[in-house]
């Protein structure tokens, strides 16, 4: 019996004896493996393996997460306990920071896999810059930075853009880099470029209606001198301070204009939001007004005496039109990228100037009504729920927008605006040659839908009724 016992010790002697070369073998092999990517220090225990994992500086935050969402993903999905050692002294390099796995063998290395995972995808991670007009960076920042953080979420890159020569002229580039991996920054490139040709389109319309700012102002000199004697007998003249410019209109006459009147498309959004200048006394005194004006504020003398020293929104000032010498009447909308928004309350277009450009309005440029009255389109609606880019530029094609030639235009109703004001909804008539029901238009083409005739009907009957007691121009043409 004796020698049997003596014969099991070696036996388990000679089985123990290769099991441990093995695991040695395995430790020397596993430790070679690290050396690619990382020093690791692996315990084990009875009960547990502890693993140690040097992590590059620049991958700690992507272990962690924001706010640690990533590191608590890797322990609920390994089942082992994650952290970053506080007290290390076995850092490969003073880069390094050291991360420790608890848990079971299996866990322990199913966690040491997904953070090097991680770090390995960093690795991947580059930066790169592009450069675009600086005249396009407010689009691509958005009011508030909006559009930057939406291109980044979209795209889960770092975008960071250069604001450090706001004092360069706007034509000048400006550097915006892109931080993520190559399909990522190559998405983040293609909506950045997005809102570069946004804003490329809108500045060439802007160039357009520029462009031929002149020609406009004289082709609607030229209508307004032939249409004078038709209408009310006012001086052509800017009215003085104190002085009405509604005087001689009566009750009868108000009701004509809302009736049937002729009118001037200015700007457009779209067929459900435009601006028009009715053709009334009040519209020959835009001209000369706007002629008084540009000749008063291009005085440099002026800059001190009328210059606006603090911007505040709601307010309304005098300020040129984008690539015009001519200066105009504007209501401070807010700043954007250290510019001022305006809306040009005689036209009912926007524009953005740098705030030394302001000026103050001298009293007897307030005494004119406002000449762009917001409109709706009456009884259509959009197919599809909204306007596409191809109805509004039909629109426009079809009401002649900024080209100063006489509409017809009829009052449906009105509808409260956003704002709570009473929006006119109009049909408009083209009747340069046979007449064109520009509503009627936008349906045949397929842009747009009949609406319902019996709500118009009711609402028009009712708003008529209020608005026969009120001996003024209703359509928003109210003095400032």
């Amino acid at each position: 019996m004796q020698q049997i016992s003596i014969l099991g010790k070696l036996a388990a002697v000679f089985i123990a004896i290769p099991a441990t070369i093995c695991l040695a073998y395995w430790l020397f092999v596993r430790r070679d493996d690290d050396d690619e990517y990382g020093s690791k220090k692996v315990e084990i225990t009875s009960r547990q393996t502890v693993i140690q994992v040097a992590v590059p500086n620049k991958a700690v935050g992507s272990v962690i997460g924001r706010q640690g969402i990533t590191i608590k993903e890797i322990h609920e999905m390994s089942g082992a306990k994650v952290y970053f050692s506080d007290h290390d002294s076995n850092h490969t390099s003073e880069e390094d920071r050291l991360v420790v796995i608890r848990g079971t063998s299996e866990e322990a290395l199913k966690a040491e896999l997904m953070i090097r995972k991680i770090v390995a995808d960093v690795s991947n991670i580059i930066t790169e810059e592009v450069q675009v007009p600086g005249y396009c960076l407010g689009r691509i920042i958005g009011r508030g930075g909006e559009n930057i953080r939406m291109i980044s979420r979209l795209s889960q890159c770092k975008i960071v853009a250069d604001k450090s020569h706001r004092s360069q002229r706007t034509s000048a580039f400006r550097v915006i880099s892109i931080t993520g991996h190559q399909q990522q920054i190559k998405l983040a490139k293609s909506l950045i470029e997005e809102k570069v040709s946004e804003e490329e389109e809108s500045r060439a319309k802007t160039r357009v209606n520029d462009g031929s700012r002149e020609q406009q102002k004289q082709a609607k000199a030229h209508t307004n001198r032939e249409k004078e004697e038709q209408l009310f007998s006012l001086p052509s003249r800017v009215v003085e301070e104190g002085e009405q410019w509604d005087v001689g209109i009566k009750c009868s006459e108000s009701s004509s204009i809302r009736d049937s009147m002729e009118v001037f498309v200015s700007a457009v959004e779209h067929p459900g939001h435009f601006w028009v200048q009715i053709i009334t006394a009040s519209s020959l005194q835009l001209d000369k007004m706007t002629d008084d004006m540009t000749s008063f504020y291009n005085n440099s003398a002026t800059a001190q005496t009328y210059g606006v020293s603090e911007v505040r929104p709601g307010d309304v000032v005098a300020a040129p039109f984008e690539a015009d010498r001519a200066w105009y009447r504007a209501r401070i909308l807010g700043m954007q990228e250290g510019n001022v928004d305006l809306y040009f309350i005689d036209f009912g277009d926007n524009g953005l100037v740098k705030p030394d450009q302001l000026r103050q309005l001298k009293p007897e440029y307030l005494s004119l009504p406002v000449q762009a009255i917001e409109c709706k389109l009456a009884d259509v609606e959009p197919v599809g729920g909204s306007w596409s880019d191809e109805a509004c530029e039909t629109f426009e094609r079809l009401c002649h927008c900024s080209e100063w030639k006489i509409l017809a235009a009829q009052t449906v109703k009105y509808e409260l605006s956003t704002s709570g004001e009473l929006l006119p909804c109009l049909q408009l008539f083209d009747n340069s040659k046979d007449q064109v029901d520009i509503a009627a238009e936008l349906v045949v083409q397929g842009f747009a839908f009949q609406s319902s005739q019996a709500a118009s009907a009711q609402a028009t009957e009712m708003v008529r009724t209020e608005t026969e007691a009120d001996c003024h121009l209703d359509l928003k043409f109210n003095s400032l």
